[in-house]
This record gives C-alpha cells, sequence and structure tokens, in this order.
C-alpha cells in the first residue's frame, strides 16, 4: 500500500501552500499553487492540483503506478472523495478530479482536517509553483492525445474487459490498445455518423482496433479537448451505434 497525505493551507487571496507527506506521519513537502484572482474553494482545488502532480508527474506514490489499486490518499476536504464518486454539488470542479475519476478511479480517499506536520510548512520553501488549471489525464493514439472520460473507462470495462477487471486494470489495457498498431481510423457512412450526431449532438472520429473489434469514439470535450467519449463492439445491437455495420459502412482512412 502506497500513502499520500495533502494539506492546503490559504496563504494570500490568490495563494495556497500544499504540504504532502508520503507516509504515515511527517512533512515530505511543500507545494504552492497560484491562480490570478481570488477564488472559492481555493484551498479545495489547490488540493486537486497537487495531488494530480504528485501523482502523474512527480510519481511519489510509484514512478511505474498506471492506476489507483493499492493506493491510499487522505485529503482535507470531503468534497475530493465526493468528485471522485461524482457525488458532489461541486461539479464545476470535476475537470479539476478527472484523474481521480479516471487513472486513480480506484484509489480509497481519507479525509483529515489537521495533519500532525502542517505546523512545519511554514519553515520550508515550497519546491514548485504550479498555476491552479486543470490538467487532463489523456491517452496516446494515432489521432494525438486524447483525453479520458470516466463513462467511457466504464464503457470500455463493461464491453472491452474480462470479468472482474478494476479500474486500474483496464486503464491500463486501454492505454496500450488505443497505442496499438492495430488502431486505425474508419469514417462511418453519412447515415451512422448523422445518427451519433442526433444522439451526442456533435460529430466524432472513431478509431477500430482490429483484433478486439472495439470501436474508439473521440469528440469534444473540455475546452474543446479531443476526448474519448465512449466505445463500442462492432457485434453490439444499438441501432444507433456508429460501429454495429462493419461491411460496406466503414473504410479506413
Amino acid at each position: 500500500m502506497n500513502y499520500l497525505h495533502v494539506h492546503a493551507v490559504l496563504q494570500e487571496p490568490t495563494q495556497c501552500r500544499v504540504g504532502y507527506s508520503c507516509r504515515r506521519d511527517g512533512l515530505s513537502g511543500v507545494i504552492e499553487v497560484t491562480w490570478p484572482r481570488a477564488a472559492s474553494d481555493g484551498t479545495l482545488v489547490a488540493e486537486l492540483v497537487a495531488l494530480r502532480y504528485l501523482l502523474s508527474v512527480a510519481g511519489v506514490a510509484g514512478r511505474e503506478r498506471q492506476g489507483g489499486a493499492g493506493l491510499q490518499l487522505t485529503v482535507s476536504h470531503g468534497a475530493i472523495r465526493k468528485l471522485q464518486r461524482q457525488s458532489s454539488a461541486k461539479q464545476m470542479l470535476a475537470h479539476y478530479a478527472q484523474f481521480l475519476q479516471t487513472r486513480y478511479r480506484d484509489a480509497g480517499i481519507g479525509v483529515a482536517k489537521q495533519p500532525s506536520w502542517a505546523t512545519e510548512m511554514a519553515r520550508l520553501e515550497p519546491s514548485l509553483i504550479l498555476p491552479a488549471q486543470p490538467v487532463l489525464e489523456t491517452l496516446a493514439t494515432p489521432l494525438g492525445a486524447v483525453a479520458l472520460t470516466q463513462h467511457a473507462l466504464e464503457r470500455f470495462i463493461e464491453r472491452g474487459t474480462r470479468p472482474g477487471c478494476n479500474a486500474s486494470q483496464a486503464y491500463i489495457s486501454l492505454q496500450r490498445l488505443a497505442a496499438s498498431a492495430e488502431c486505425r481510423e474508419v469514417v462511418p457512412v453519412p447515415s451512422q455518423q448523422r445518427a451519433w450526431e442526433a444522439r451526442h449532438g456533435q460529430r466524432a472520429r472513431f478509431l477500430l482496433h482490429d483484433s478486439t473489434r472495439l470501436c474508439l469514439v473521440i469528440g469534444s470535450g473540455y475546452q474543446h479537448q479531443p476526448t474519448l467519449l465512449s466505445c463500442y463492439r462492432l457485434d453490439e445491437g444499438d441501432r444507433l451505434a456508429p460501429v454495429k455495420v462493419y461491411r460496406g459502412a466503414y473504410a479506413p482512412i
């Protein structure tokens, strides 16, 4: 089991210090998070920004870690746990928590208001200054980097994995599948494209993985970033699924 505890303290209306510990007790370091103007939920956002950096960039819970299995996080705000579960009223902050809803969905999250090492934070200089902006977890695909959604990961678990697969295992499998040389872009016939647009309100691009017959649906997400919206199997019976018909309906680009 790996542990990571973060605790944010507001220094100024536009600045937070986030202390973190990778052990049961004792301060490991301090990060500063800043934003251009005063904002509500500043310490909550600062903890999310710091968590994502510490896990996905700094690798403090293991540089080889690809998911949340075997990871225990401790934060100061119960809303972070609710955001991971998509049960929070603060849905305007969901993009900050995207990494917890996807790659680290299996991580346990506890809440503690004041760690014993909080008083030590003022004595340490921050090792890094981060802007308070969401950074999304992405997959490498033939179309470039594509952001992941919890809905798409859930559909992949349902349609593209074996029974009993957890989110961490699914994330690793999806990562490999999306980057595989077997993954190629295909185009639907116009009627299928219109059906997708009518159902989801936007155009999409489709990647087909040949051996698994899984089709990844990529559209526009947060700030118009290319985003994995869903996935389907070619043999599904949904009449609106863009992968329902393959013979004559798709052509490699």
